[in-house]
């Protein structure tokens, strides 16, 4: 029987019914397109299951708790508790500042899996998954790859990568191998002029009926990701041409009540 937990969000956990427990998935997109924000989701739920986390990111653990917090999380308590560990890349980890070019020391993942252990860690958030994934030489990065999602498979722990959006052929190429190797896939996107949003489910294992889909969401300071509406009907033209004076005036009130009908499905609380 296929085991599921909730992602967090709650739009994709009722379509889709949660992500597979004990198994990874990957969240890609922009800066600023809300990977984090979904990251802080998926560890509010796992808080609230009453299961251990651990969030390692490329940012301040303290920034990351302020963060979360405006996003109506509210972590304080539950890293107080000791229910959730929040952990930066350490100081000595070249480039650590920069989420794209930070390179781990060969035996840093061992040491995050005896945490995992040693702390019962059930969810985990690489927030960014590259430092754990790009190595040098081509030759190798299929097998680091698989080596490296396989790894968190045994663990068993229910994991969100995150992963910036690819910028170059190497990037997407690495971007597509790990994407392979994980059940769940999905894209965050933000349009910088407008700055519309919207999800995409770019692999779901057995539910390809539902793959592709494109959810229009937006992010809200103490709520956090809020899929939206679909938009409303376009507003038809007045037909052109001539009539009496009766007709005239009941299609100008007419189509003065569309327009009220209209304005009530854009403007509406939804």
């Amino acid at each position: 029987m296929t085991d599921k937990t909730p992602i967090g969000v709650d739009f994709l956990d009722q379509q889709y019914g949660g992500t597979f427990r004990g198994r990874p998935m990957l969240v890609s997109g922009t800066s600023k397109a809300g990977k984090t924000i979904a990251a802080f989701h998926f560890l509010r739920r796992g808080v609230r299951l009453q299961e251990r986390c651990l969030m390692l990111s490329a940012r301040p653990a303290a920034d990351i708790l302020v963060q979360a917090d405006a996003m109506g999380m509210g972590f304080s308590k539950a890293v107080e508790e000791g229910s959730l560990i929040l952990l930066e890349y350490s100081d000595d980890v070249p480039g650590r500042h920069s989420e794209a070019s930070i390179t781990l020391p060969p035996d840093s993942f061992l040491q995050l899996a005896d945490m995992i252990s040693e702390q019962a860690v059930a969810r985990l958030v690489l927030d960014t998954c590259l430092p754990w994934v790009a190595v040098r030489g081509a030759d190798r990065l299929a097998e680091h790859v698989f080596s490296f999602t396989r790894s968190l498979d045994r663990m068993g722990v229910t994991t969100m990568l995150t992963i910036p959006r690819a910028a170059s052929l190497a990037a997407a190429r690495l971007y597509k191998l790990v994407e392979d190797q994980v059940p769940i896939s999905l894209t965050l996107g933000l349009e910088e002029d407008s700055e519309d949003r919207l999800l995409t489910v770019n692999k779901y294992l057995g539910m390809d009926d539902k793959v592709g889909r494109e959810i229009p969401f937006e992010i809200r300071p103490g709520e956090g990701i809020v899929e939206l509406p679909p938009p409303g009907p376009a507003v038809k033209s007045p037909a052109s041409g001539s009539g009496d004076s009766a007709n005239s005036r009941d299609d100008s009130q007419g189509h003065a009540a569309d327009k009220v009908r209209f304005s009530s499905a854009v403007f509406g609380d939804a």
